[in-house]
């Protein structure tokens, strides 16, 4: 391995072609070389000394032996084949996070991860995914807005989401969602209602209570000889 800010060759005789990459300051990068998740040789050499870490333009559809890289403060996985079900580790010192131009739909899905495996962050790209509503995917001003206080109010550590500072007035309108879709007290949960729900005039009307009387018993039928047939009722002269 080359270490000093000099790309390196890392392959054996069973990996070709070999996976070229920079490690220099702490910092590890590989880019535009068709992974589809981090080599785990790679991973536990430089995870433990790595504080950046650079993954951009490769074919990762998802990020196993991330959890090698357990000092990680920035995670650039821009233009990759990540969705909103990749599974992250937690890396508790982690702050930036680039997922530009992967394949993430769902943003609830994807923050509900994020939010609890990434507790400290501050930066967060998501552009060119369909969850994030901007120009790039053709989503009206209104609709980032919206997003942009859903994300923050779901993680309110951030400082940068999407290359712009979260401003003072969004964090107010985040935590006006939050109050919004708060669940009710517990208490609210055992009150009982005071009024009828339905007019009373308007209500079905109620009955008064009277008794019910049914019998049971075997009842007899007898043949009149003297009567007509009354099996015969349907036959007609012409099929006699």
């Amino acid at each position: 391995y080359k270490r000093q800010g000099i790309n390196a060759e890392y392959g054996d005789r069973l990996m070709e072609p070999k996976l070229v990459f920079n490690f220099d300051n702490r910092n590890l990068c590989i880019v535009e070389q068709a992974l589809k998740s981090i080599p785990q040789e790679l991973a536990e050499k430089y995870g433990p000394e790595t504080d950046s870490l650079t993954l951009s333009d490769n074919s990762l559809t998802s990020v196993e032996n991330l959890h090698y890289f357990s000092k990680l403060t920035s995670l650039v996985l821009d233009s990759n084949c990540l969705t909103e079900t990749t599974l992250f580790p937690s890396l508790l010192t982690l702050q930036t996070l680039c997922i530009n131009s992967n394949k993430i739909d769902s943003l609830e899905l994807f923050l509900k991860e994020i939010e609890v495996k990434f507790p400290n962050l501050v930066y967060l790209s998501m552009l060119k995914n369909n969850c994030c509503p901007n120009y790039f995917v053709g989503k009206d001003t209104a609709s980032y807005k919206r997003y942009r206080h859903t994300v923050i109010s779901r993680i309110p550590t951030l400082r940068f989401l999407d290359a712009s500072p979260v401003t003072n007035e969004e964090r107010k309108e985040a935590q006006k969602l939050n109050s919004s879709v708060a669940r009710p007290s517990a208490d609210q949960y055992k009150r009982k209602a005071q009024e009828l729900a339905v007019d009373e005039d308007k209500g079905l009307p109620v009955e008064e209570n009277r008794e019910h009387s049914s019998s049971f018993g075997v009842v007899k039928r007898f043949y009149d000889p003297n009567q007509p047939s009354q099996g015969n009722r349907f036959i007609v002269d012409s099929v006699l």
